[in-house]
């Protein structure tokens, strides 16, 4: 047998040879330990210190870095050993789903990066967003308002119908006082700082020269009517452009993948039974 042996090795002589040994000491490097005849290669630490400290720290880590980490991963591989021992037939049964999810995860992600590149967004994608969010790029409606207040929590709900669009308000607030009656007409505008989110609501929907309802706040009834209006501008396009990019693209990318997925349906055979 022995004979054999050596007979075999010296038919590798020349380049079969010299490609085999390097095969081979590549093999025996690439083993940087074992763990109950498990190996652990040097690709495999690699992967570990670029997942866990990222590419430039990894270059930092140094010898007595690696060397940590390498028991680090021995620990790992002993208690993973352990742990699978000792799985029930239904844990191991999951384990292995839990395996087949991260498999489909993975690749479908290698998938998505390799194989499906998106349409760049367009001129009139961009312009078509732009136009459909100018408060998002800065316009804004500042609304002026006129409010009156009754302090009088008995009051009926109507006390203030006489408060209408077309007369001045502030005339007939002052006749209103005249005859007795404790109201409160206050000015101000939508963005004025510490106006209540529920005034603010109700003005941004009131046209303009409109009233709104009475509503009972608090004990008092208030009523608003928005006497003034005025739209500040967005941000030029030039200015918000790369933005808008930025925020369509991903939405580029899932349509790409969609598309992607259905030709995939067409050219697979599916199976689908029911599932109750």
């Amino acid at each position: 047998m022995r004979k054999c042996l050596v007979l075999l090795a010296l038919l590798l002589v020349g380049c079969g040879e010299q490609d085999v040994k390097q095969e081979s000491d590549s093999g025996v490097r690439d083993v940087i330990a074992n763990v109950n005849d498990v190996p652990i290669t040097a690709q495999e630490l690699e992967h570990v210190m670029l997942k866990t400290f990222g590419e430039y720290a990894a270059m930092q880590l140094g010898d007595e870095g690696r060397k940590k980490l390498l028991e680090s991963m021995i620990i790992k591989k002993l208690m993973a050993e352990q742990q699978l021992a000792q799985f029930s037939e239904y844990e191991l049964a999951e384990f292995k789903l839990a395996q087949q999810a991260y498999r489909d995860e993975y690749l479908s992600k290698r998938y998505i990066q390799q194989n499906i590149t998106a349409t760049p967004v367009s001129e009139e994608q961009v312009k078509a967003y732009y136009n459909a969010n100018l408060s998002e790029f800065g316009q804004k409606m500042q609304r002026k308002f006129e409010m009156i207040t009754l302090p009088n929590s008995k009051a009926p709900q109507n006390a203030l119908d006489s408060f209408v669009k077309d007369i001045d308000w502030r005339e007939h607030a002052q006749d209103q006082k005249d005859e007795g009656t404790a109201l409160i007409l206050s000015l101000g505008t939508q963005g004025d700082k510490g106006l209540s989110p529920f005034y603010r609501n109700i003005i941004a929907n009131v046209a303009l020269g409109e009233v709104s309802k009475t509503y009972r706040l608090d004990n008092k009834l208030i009523r608003f009517k928005v006497i003034a209006e005025h739209k500040s501008d967005a941000k030029p396009l030039s200015e918000v452009k790369e933005q808008i990019r930025k925020t369509l693209s991903p939405i580029q990318i899932k349509r790409a993948i969609k598309e992607e997925a259905a030709r995939l349906k067409q050219q697979a055979k599916i199976t689908r039974y029911a599932m109750d």
